[in-house]
């Protein structure tokens, strides 16, 4: 019994027992950490420090690209102004007359005032001044550079130029005098010893009767220039960004020289004249790089980036300097990395703590549960062992021992958990009854949000608008081609009638296309409306020459009919909406009419000197119009007949199209009808009338006409089908084309031989449409070549980019091989 008793009784404990497992566990816990503390420093030092000078390389290059993307738009919009100048009809009014050229100085000068330009100047051909806004003498010879003599014949063209000190003085003559006024080493007396680095601009005027190849040139000259400079430093370092962008600098040198910077001397003044190190130059200058590194301002460090300034002819100039103060930088790397390592150190010194207290409290758990086992052994009911939560096995040792008290513990955690809860929700309720007016702000934002996620919506509409179109047109190009050189090639007359029904199905889901893109235009307001001058007779010769085929077919008669008042009249409005509005009437009065005819009449119904009321009658002998259906037929998808049998198709947009159109013209649209007895539908628009001249007069469209031979024509297609489509058609015509699959290619054919006219898609893998004609223009052999834009994407902001773009023309697939020779006539004529 006494050996039993021995076995299972406690084991002998004393202090050095305890002291023995207390510092077993605690140098088996110190010994991982006294190796993985100083690997986590070094890690810490070598990558927190170079991620953290990546992220100043990377703030170096925004720093850089947003000063270059600011003097890129100053040049754009300097190239904007000259150009909207030139359109201008006060200053082609003043330079046509020789009465009023001395008024033209001072409009030139007040224009520049207004835009900030140190010079504005209209030249003649021979580059001689016609007048200038600074006090130049007329018939002084202007500084040939490539800006200006690419405006003299013809071209838009903005970029930078150095001018030498000749050119300064003669573009510039005020600074001769003020460089009289102040001493040797005043900024206008270094321009007149050194030259200048100017922005400038020069576009060619629109004809005029004294001189008709008038060109405006215009600039900025960078040189001393604190206005730009600090605009530059502005956009780059703007107020508020954060200790690593305080005391940012920006300069532009020309060359090697800082000519304008916000760098400023000990003296206070602008450290102009400063120049960049013979590292940077080989590098930025000659090399063409940009760079990004440390070096001195003034005796500072900065973390410097430099770009290249390339001129207009693409040779660099000078460069671009934004730049930062290194100190700060520094400072803030180490300062992160030693608040890490404090952190860290902190965190380790903490794990040892607690892995110390922890070996300590599994010591002293398992010496309680040993008591506790004796007392219990001893009949002592009343002993508990703490149990902790992760109820590993100490815990489960002695979880008999409190099963009473846990769920004692556990029922009052749930009545103090549903205190907690009543507490929650009547300060809820208090929190609602004294912030409503928060409550009211916050839906605010909701609303807010809302209205911002709806005009998502619509942009989102827009975009897939544009896709389909894309993808319905491609497939339709290729359905339309093949079809029109498969009729060439048939001559059977049931096979030709086949073909010609799958054209002219063709034509009305192009027509259907048409109208959906035209009414999510006009939705989202996205419609412009042009100011050309054109004539009625031409205008409605035009729309004659497109009704009459169908009116023909159903054996309808087609009489137009013009009041004499307008057969010699030209007006001014957008000629072409107008006339997709009448042809829109035009062909709703075909397709309702069975017999009888058509009678459209233009007539003059009121006029003074300055404009005319003209109202378009299109009246037809056809179904008629319900009185209580002539309001909603103008309404969107909306049609007359409407029942399921109805006999007539179409989408129910082409009317409210036409009266939206209207309205934008500010004029009205509307409708006399009885059922049986025919429609007249009438248009009332008040036009204002034009001035003749040559160039700026818009009639019917030309005639096909015959193609020269021996041209060369390059066609600039990705898709497989719509190539083979185009090729045929060409080939068809009489025209023989290379194929370059990308803007790439074509570009690197351009380059090598040389080609009478281009067809170029707009979306292409590799390079795109846009950039490879912006990419031509730029080569010498590719400024006149003639480009016409050949594309799916159908929308009014293709055209306009197109035309940014340089391209001279714009065809919509599917593409109509009449049209197609029309135009390929017309711009190989021109070349």
């Amino acid at each position: 019994m006494s050996d039993r008793r021995t076995a299972i009784g406690p084991p002998a404990t004393g202090p050095v027992a305890g002291r023995s497992l207390r510092t077993r566990l605690l140098w088996l816990g110190l010994l991982p950490l006294l190796v993985v503390f100083p690997l986590v420093l070094g890690l810490l030092v070598a990558v927190g420090g170079s991620l953290y000078d990546a992220r100043v390389q990377a703030t170096a290059r925004s720093h850089l690209a947003t000063a270059h993307s600011h003097l890129y738009q100053q040049q754009v919009q300097l190239e904007k102004y000259i150009q909207q100048m030139v359109q201008t009809s006060r200053l082609q009014a003043v330079l046509a007359d020789p009465d009023q050229m001395g008024l033209l100085g001072e409009v030139l000068a007040a224009r520049a005032d207004a835009a900030r330009l140190d010079f504005l100047v209209v030249s003649d051909e021979s580059g001689r001044v016609v007048a200038a806004s600074p006090s130049l003498a007329p018939a002084t010879a202007l500084p040939m550079g490539y800006v200006l003599s690419q405006a003299i014949t013809g071209v838009l063209t903005s970029g930078y130029e150095r001018l030498d000190a000749e050119a300064i003085a003669t573009v510039l003559p005020t600074l001769r005098r003020g460089a009289d006024e102040e001493s040797a080493t005043a900024s206008p007396a270094h321009l007149l010893t050194t030259g200048g680095l100017v922005v400038s601009a020069a576009a060619h005027f629109p004809y005029s009767n004294r001189y008709p190849n008038a060109v405006l040139y215009g600039g900025v000259l960078l040189d001393g220039n604190a206005g730009v400079i600090e605009r530059v430093r502005d956009v780059v370092f703007p107020v508020g960004r954060g200790t690593g962008d305080t005391g940012g600098v920006a300069a532009i040198l020309a060359g090697d020289r800082q000519v304008a910077t916000t760098l400023g001397a000990a003296d206070g003044r602008q450290a102009i004249g400063t120049r960049a190190p013979p590292e940077v130059v080989e590098s930025v200058l000659v090399r063409g790089e940009r760079l990004i590194g440390t070096s001195e301002l003034l005796g500072i460090p900065y973390i410097t980036s430099y770009e290249p300034i390339v001129g207009a002819r693409g040779e660099p100039l000078g460069m671009l300097l934004a730049a930062i103060p290194e100190a700060p930088i520094r400072h803030e790397k180490w300062l992160l990395i030693g608040s890490v390592t404090a952190l860290l150190a902190v965190a380790m010194l903490a794990l040892t703590m607690a892995f110390r207290r922890g070996t300590g409290d599994v010591v002293r758990r398992l010496g309680s549960t040993m008591q506790s086992m004796r007392a219990a052994q001893s009949g002592d009911r009343a002993v508990r062992v703490p149990v902790g939560r992760a109820a590993d096995e100490i815990d489960q040792l002695g979880a008999h021992f409190n099963a009473l008290i846990e769920t004692v513990a556990h029922q009052e955690s749930e009545r103090e958990r549903d205190l907690r809860e009543k507490s929650a929700l009547n300060a809820e309720l208090e929190h609602h009854r004294n912030h409503l007016e928060e409550m009211v702000a916050r839906r605010t934002a909701e609303l807010a949000r809302a209205r911002d996620e709806a005009e998502s919506a619509s942009k989102a509409k827009s975009r897939f608008l544009a896709n389909v179109s894309h993808e319905i047109r491609t497939p339709m190009n290729a359905i339309s081609g093949f079809a029109q050189l498969l009729r060439r090639q048939i001559t059977e007359p049931r096979q030709a009638k086949r073909v010609d029904a799958i054209i002219q199905a063709t034509m009305h889901l192009l027509g259907i296309v048409n109208d959906i893109l035209d009414f999510s235009a006009i939705e989202a307001d996205r419609v412009s409306l042009e100011s050309i001058q054109f004539d009625v007779p031409s205008l409605l010769d035009n729309v004659r020459r497109i009704v009459e085929a169908p009116a023909r077919d159903k054996g309808l008669a087609l009489e137009i009919e013009i009041d004499p008042e307008l057969v010699g009249a030209t007006l001014v409005g957008d000629s072409l909406r107008l006339g997709q509005i009448l042809i829109n009437l035009c062909t709703n009065a075909v397709k309702f009419t069975e017999h009888g005819g058509v009678h459209v009449k233009a007539a003059s119904v009121d006029a003074d000197a300055g404009s005319v009321v003209v109202q378009f009658d299109v009246a037809d002998t056809g179904i008629g119009i319900a009185a209580d259906a002539q309001d909603r037929i103008f309404e969107a998808f909306e049609q007359a007949e409407t029942s399921a049998t109805r006999h007539h198709g179409g989408t129910g947009l082409g009317l409210a199209i036409s009266r939206r159109l209207v309205e934008l013209m500010g004029g009205q649209l509307g409708v006399e009808s009885e059922p049986g007895r025919g429609s007249t539908f009438w248009c009332r628009l008040e036009l204002r009338r034009g001035r003749p001249a040559d160039g700026d007069h818009v009639g019917a469209a030309p005639a096909a006409r015959g193609l020269p031979r021996g041209a060369r024509i390059l066609l600039v297609e990705d898709n497989d089908v719509s190539q083979t489509v185009a090729l045929e058609t060409l080939e068809s015509i009489g025209v023989r084309a290379d194929l370059a699959r990308n803007g790439s290619e074509a570009l690197a054919m351009i380059g090598s031989a040389r080609y009478d006219l281009v067809l170029m898609d707009l979306q292409m893998p590799v390079m795109n449409g846009i950039e490879a004609t912006r990419r031509i223009r730029a080569l010498d052999e590719g400024r006149t070549v003639p480009i016409v834009a050949v594309t799916a994407n159908a929308f009014e902001t293709d055209r306009e980019l197109a035309r940014e773009a340089g391209m001279n023309d714009f065809l919509a697939k599917p593409i109509d091989s009449a049209r197609l020779q029309t135009t390929l006539a017309h711009w190989l004529e021109a070349s």
